[in-house]
């Protein structure tokens, strides 16, 4: 599995906040997409990301080659794996593709 972790300390709030980038080989743990698109136009780390940065609702988002998933849970909460799975999963605020 590649994946990635990067710590947020925000210093107004002196809160400490984890993001979970590039999980690969799962599926979600049952909470499903709310937005799906199969055309193949978001089907990258860059559209993918944009498409859930421009929704306040999504937290975390899915990709494979012709997919995009957009989800209302981070993936700590909603994320299995799965070692056949085509995606790869991304927190909201994940900076860069891994």
């Amino acid at each position: 599995m590649k994946a990635s972790t990067l710590t947020y300390l925000g210093l107004a709030s002196r809160a400490t906040c984890e993001i979970t980038c590039g999980l690969a080989s799962g599926y979600d743990r049952g909470e499903k997409a709310y937005f799906f698109s199969g055309d193949g136009s978001l089907a990258n780390f860059d559209a993918c990301s944009a498409r859930c940065q421009s929704d306040s609702k999504c937290q975390s988002f899915a990709f494979d080659s012709s997919q995009c998933l957009l989800y209302a849970s981070p993936l700590d909460s909603n994320f299995r794996e799965q070692s056949n799975s085509p995606f790869l999963f991304y927190d909201r605020d994940c900076p860069v593709d891994f």
